[in-house]
């Protein structure tokens, strides 16, 4: 049972024209979203951590 909160928000996400960046550009663009992603996967893995927690209160 899927709540409103529990459903992931879409969100439309801006792209860049890579087609005019140059090498450079592109390998700090890269960087700056690997960081973003790994900042993403250590929140998820301490949501996941948190839940855990939580649900084994509840066993």
């Amino acid at each position: 049972m899927d709540t409103e909160e529990d459903k992931p928000k879409t969100k439309e996400i801006d792209t860049m024209n890579l087609e005019v960046m140059s090498i450079n550009a592109l390998v700090a663009y890269l960087v700056d979203l690997q960081s973003e992603i790994d900042r993403v996967e250590t929140e998820i893995s301490f949501k996941k951590k948190a839940r855990q927690g939580a649900e084994s209160l509840f066993r």
